[in-house]
């Protein structure tokens, strides 16, 4: 027999033994770069003749072997993570798209199922998982150092393995860095401790602090917040408290101390320790500052007056600290004011049918409390008002008398007896600037000092009203000595009611007063009756006369009859004559006067009948008061003499051919030697002899009939 392969396409790594039929391997075969199988026909032929064969379909596969073992680079990871890392944190992967803290690789150079990986954990302490597919390391559980044990150091192994073989061990060695993780605690967060009073020191109060972690946020130790100093100890280790002193109830109702414990991380907590102290027996610290309180009562009294009141003490300290609140037997007639202990009348006792009412009042600071018995006595009422002289008095005073001196004086009487029959007089209004001030007892107003009012205030009238009060409670007026608001002016005696001056009186300022004197009973309630008194101020010539700057004038001896050298200008601060002014010349040369109404100065004759160049005058200006008061003021007047030469006119021009094409007209005037003159207000001299004018219809022209009327109007300047 004979057998052959048939016809073959591409690689081909067998060969067929002809005689046996047997197929051997001619080259290696790879698995993951050659096919997986091939598929060929085999012949087989007799060796007879006629030649006979027979063929058959072959298949022969390759199968993969598992040749190599996983490798993972690189051969081990370090890794160093917080005790706080939060759970499901991946930390290494194969993958990088998983937010891993490390990436490794693991590889099989086998193909097929022989190189499919997968990933196994060991001693993992269980704090870690790894996905079995990826290889991504995760954290499982916390890495607490106190939870895991003392170590901070974990070696997870990872394998990663084929379905036949696995890697050698991939180390990840992992340091786990402890936090301050824990706040310091104490072992209560409120302490409540009672000591007895005269309790020895060195008593302990257990107020433990302690901190979990450690290293990194150890426990510190623990100081005052707040406390009373020298009253306790502190270790500062551990929080707890000690007494330094004996418990005193009279020094302290208790202590209230604040501890604050830290760690070396920087956390704190607070604890707060209250320390009580009971009194000693039958103790008590507070008590009314008298066994019992009388109080008179009118029994016209009003609501809501004032009566007086009660007080408590307690001892050293406390006062400041607790607060006294007092109370008031329930009445329908007195109330008690619960901070000060004032007590007040809330209705009528007038129809009472006793003479005195007993209340208990009470005081307490929320420990401790005291009572004490308040005597009501009940005494008769203000029935009568006081009453002053009936009618309108007038007065009239010098403008600035001396002060003390008296104006006037009011008298009011009272009907009641006793304190409500006594009498007070005041001045309660309109007493400007302080002019006035009253006796209180007598009644009399007087000057009360010397004031020099401004001058031109726009008042002139005093409007005083003057009280005449009784000792009554309450004043029916509804006046009293301290609320007054209006300056004094005059004064009255409260006894006596004579009124005098109070302050400097100015009759250019106020020259009449007019003012209420009302006398009041001194009883309760106080009653008032009042009187109209005007006072007239007479006034006295106080100020001179005075003149504005005054310049000394120069004129012309041509100056014509009539016309004003000088115009003073005067005043004077009085009113009325007194201030109306009369000016005079002590000198006039006979040429000047002065208006004695308006202070013109003015030439009185010609000056050609003089030969002075130089007047001194002296100006008198008084004034019409009694007696007068005045000034003099001195005045010089320079006069300035000028020659008789007329100019003498040449080339005299009519009005007919003299008109220019732009209206104006010329002449010319001849000048002698070193004289000068003034024509139309220009300076015209030797050498100036021509000058032109505006025509008269032009509305700058001087108002004159001829050119020779014009030049007639020239002035001589002289040399």
């Amino acid at each position: 027999m004979t057998y052959t392969i048939g016809q073959v396409n591409g690689y081909f790594p067998f060969v067929l033994n002809s005689t046996t039929g047997s197929f051997s391997v001619t080259q290696n075969l790879v698995y993951a770069t050659q096919p997986h199988s091939y598929n060929f026909s085999v012949w087989c032929y007799d060796n007879l003749s006629p030649n006979l064969s027979s063929n058959a379909s072959v298949t022969i596969s390759v199968m993969e072997v598992d040749k190599y073992k996983p490798v993972i680079t690189p051969s081990y990871l370090f890794l160093t993570l917080n005790e706080t890392t939060p759970l499901g944190t991946v930390q290494a992967s194969t993958r990088r798209d998983v937010g891993a803290l490390r990436v490794y690789t693991a590889t099989d150079m086998d193909v097929g199922p022989q190189g499919v990986l997968f990933y196994t954990l060991y001693y993992a302490l269980s704090r870690f998982s790894l996905d079995g597919t990826f290889g991504t390391l995760t954290v499982q559980q916390s890495l607490n150092v106190d939870y895991i044990g003392a170590t901070t150091f974990v070696n997870p192994i990872i394998h990663a393995c084929d379905p036949h073989v696995c890697s050698s061990d991939f180390n990840v060695y992992i340091t786990i860095l402890r936090q301050n993780d824990h706040y310091p605690m104490f072992s209560q967060k409120v302490y409540s401790v009672t000591y007895n009073d005269t309790t020895p020191p060195g008593q302990v109060i257990p107020s433990i602090c302690t901190d979990q972690d450690i290293g990194v946020g150890a426990l510190q130790g623990v100081v005052f917040l707040n406390t009373t100093p020298g009253v306790f100890l502190l270790n500062p280790s551990t929080g707890v408290l000690t007494t330094n002193i004996s418990m005193d109830y009279r020094r302290a109702r208790g202590y209230t101390v604040v501890l604050l414990c830290s760690d070396t991380g920087g956390l704190t907590n607070t604890s707060t320790v209250y320390v009580t102290i009971t009194p000693p027996p039958n103790y008590n610290p507070l008590a009314f500052s008298s066994d019992s309180y009388v109080f008179n009562v009118s029994r016209t009294t009003l609501p809501l007056y004032t009566i007086g009141q009660i007080m408590a003490t307690v001892e050293i300290n406390w006062s400041t600290i607790y607060t006294l609140t007092y109370s008031l037997q329930s009445n329908p007639y007195f109330i008690i004011d619960s901070l000060n202990g004032a007590m007040q009348t809330t209705s009528s006792v007038f129809d009472y049918p006793y003479s005195e009412i007993v209340l208990n009042a009470t005081v307490t600071d929320r420990l401790f409390n005291d009572t004490v018995a308040v005597h009501m006595v009940l005494t008769p009422g203000n029935l009568n008002s006081p009453v002053f002289t009936p009618g309108e008095r007038s007065f009239d005073i010098d403008e600035l008398s001396p002060i003390g001196t008296s104006v006037a004086t009011f008298q009011c009487t009272d009907a009641d007896n006793g304190t409500n029959g006594q009498i007070s007089y005041s001045i309660t209004g309109g007493n400007i600037d302080g002019a006035f001030q009253m006796n209180q007892v007598t009644g009399v107003v007087q000057a009360a000092n010397l004031l020099i009012l401004p001058q031109n205030i726009a008042s002139s009238l005093y409007q005083i009203i003057i009280q005449c009060s009784d000792h009554g409670v309450p004043i029916k007026s509804n006046r009293i000595l301290s609320l007054m608001s209006v300056p004094n002016v005059f004064t009255i005696d409260a006894n006596t009611g004579v009124v005098r001056v109070a302050a400097h009186l100015d009759h250019d300022t106020v020259s009449v007063y007019t003012t209420t004197v009302v006398a009041i009973q001194s009883v309760n309630p106080a009653r008032n009756s009042s009187a109209l008194l005007t006072i007239y101020v007479r006034a006295v010539n106080k100020y001179r006369p005075q003149c504005m700057s005054i310049f000394n004038p120069t004129i012309l001896n041509t100056t014509a009859v009539g016309s004003t050298v000088l115009q003073l200008s005067c005043s004077d601060a009085d009113s009325g004559l007194n201030g109306a002014i009369v000016y005079s010349l002590s000198m006039n040369y006979g040429v000047l006067g002065v208006n004695a109404i308006t202070g013109a100065i003015y030439i009185s004759s010609p000056l050609d009948s003089i030969s002075y160049s130089v007047l001194n005058l002296t100006v008198l200006v008084s004034d019409r008061g009694s007696p007068p008061l005045s000034n003099s003021y001195p005045i010089i007047i320079f006069i300035t003499f000028t020659a008789h030469i007329p100019p003498v006119f040449s080339n005299f021009l009519n009005h007919s051919d003299s008109t220019q094409t732009d209206g104006k007209r010329t002449f010319s005037i001849s000048v002698y030697p070193n004289d000068a003159y003034i024509v139309s207000n220009k300076r015209i001299s030797q050498n100036s002899t021509v000058y032109e004018y505006v025509d008269s219809h032009d509305t700058r022209a001087i108002e004159l009939t001829s050119l020779k009327q014009y030049v007639s109007h020239v002035s001589y300047l002289g040399q």
